[in-house]
């Protein structure tokens, strides 16, 4: 194989066994179990060009990482991470097998986990203002002038 897009490490020898019973769709296609040494990598085939930072794209690459963690610690490559050559890759990682190994150990037991915070603006700003009384005081002298320039909009230290 060559070109891949990458989600992550794992030490997981059963991986490629367990997503051919329940594959995990990645926004390329299918995740896939590559054998390196000390390791397993999780990736999809990929035709080797950038990946857009698109939305879906940046989510099928979040659902990929916290299907896989089912799994097992995952040290995750960032979102976007395409290699042309995975034998080159499984040199570097052969190589890099004492870091990998101290990164497992920290992660051991442990998840990255996103939190989405949905408020109501209007009372979240009126918050803010009460309790930042010269944020208040700006945003005001911008009002009074009819909202200033746009750098000064956006200069509220």
């Amino acid at each position: 194989m060559s070109a891949a897009y990458l989600y992550g490490l794992m030490r997981c020898d059963t991986l490629g066994t367990r997503l051919a019973r329940r594959p995990i769709e990645g926004a390329f296609g299918p995740v896939q179990a590559l054998a390196l040494e000390g390791a397993v990598l999780a990736m999809t085939p990929h035709d080797g060009h950038p990946v857009p930072q698109r939305r879906r794209y940046l989510t099928a690459h979040a659902r990929v990482l916290e299907a896989l963690m089912t799994h097992g610690p995952v040290l995750p490559f960032r979102f976007g991470h395409v290699v042309r050559d995975t034998t080159r890759l499984a040199t570097m990682v052969g190589r890099a097998t004492p870091q990998i190994d101290r990164n497992f150990a920290r992660i051991e037991g442990h998840a990255e986990v996103g939190l989405r915070v949905e408020f109501d603006r209007a009372a979240a700003l009126g918050a803010t203002l009460e309790a930042m009384p010269d944020l208040a005081r700006q945003r005001d002298a911008l009002a009074a002038r009819g909202g200033g320039g746009r750098l000064a909009q956006i200069d509220l230290r």
